[in-house]
């Protein structure tokens, strides 16, 4: 990714639909986001939106247990307060296991069944120890630099992305509002360009609303234990 240059876009190329078919035009359209979006590296310059974090640790019990252990952290509306949260948490490696840590946009609470969240979904990427610090920082980072929210429909948007340490698996999850335009959606490749030297384990998207535990609030989407395809395994989302 690179550190410098990006300012913020003003010609439209903020949709889908403004890639083609062509592997160099989209080749030349992923380097035009990273080159046209904003510059989180930049002083003091103001977000296109608020980000909260929160942070969690949950190994189990019930929905209302998770949300007693779900706290905020602060609000980020400039470069310059993210840059003093990010730099003031330990990376996700120093997690203690079932910890998470969560950046959500303007004021929703990672929670699958908020309003602003429940007809969602999650693009999950399972990572190795090694390589998870790296991979949080740089989809964070194309994540508030809005990066990532050109590669998802018109019609959608990125709320959220978490940061997951599990007994058997580490995680990063980007959230987005619209899991029926989840179809269009080039984030996966937008991660991989990202990151064309990680070798992730898996890339799956999940919908809440086609989770088994959907509409039971005492279950969460990284508790369930269904094998059907697309839904995340055994997760328990944090602390540290």
């Amino acid at each position: 990714m690179a550190s410098n240059g990006w300012v913020p876009s003003n010609d439209g190329m903020n949709g889908i639909g403004d890639q083609n078919d062509g592997l160099i035009d989209r080749c030349r359209f992923f380097q035009s986001v990273l080159n046209k979006q904003i510059n989180v590296y930049g002083k003091h310059q103001l977000l296109a939106t608020p980000w909260k974090f929160w942070r969690s640790r949950f190994a189990g019990g019930t929905y209302g247990e998770y949300i007693m252990n779900l706290k905020a952290i602060y609000t980020a509306y400039t470069t310059a307060t993210f840059w003093t949260l990010f730099d003031g948490l330990p990376p996700p490696s120093r997690f203690l296991n079932a910890s998470s840590l969560h950046v959500m946009r303007d004021m929703r609470k990672p929670l699958w069944t908020e309003t602003g969240n429940i007809y969602g979904g999650a693009f999950r990427l399972r990572v190795k120890r090694k390589d998870l610090n790296a991979v949080w920082k740089t989809v964070l980072l194309a994540t508030i630099g809005e990066q990532i929210s050109s590669f998802v429909a018109d019609d959608d948007e990125v709320c959220g992305v978490s940061v997951l340490t599990l007994d058997k698996e580490d995680a990063v999850i980007i959230w987005n509002t619209r899991a029926e335009s989840a179809g269009n959606a080039k984030v996966f490749e937008c991660v991989q360009r990202l990151l064309p030297d990680t070798k992730f384990i898996s890339m799956i998207y999940t919908a809440q609303i086609d989770n088994p535990a959907f509409g039971d609030r005492f279950r969460l989407p990284w508790c369930t234990n269904s094998k059907r395809k697309f839904l995340p395994i055994r997760d328990r989302p944090f602390d540290y």
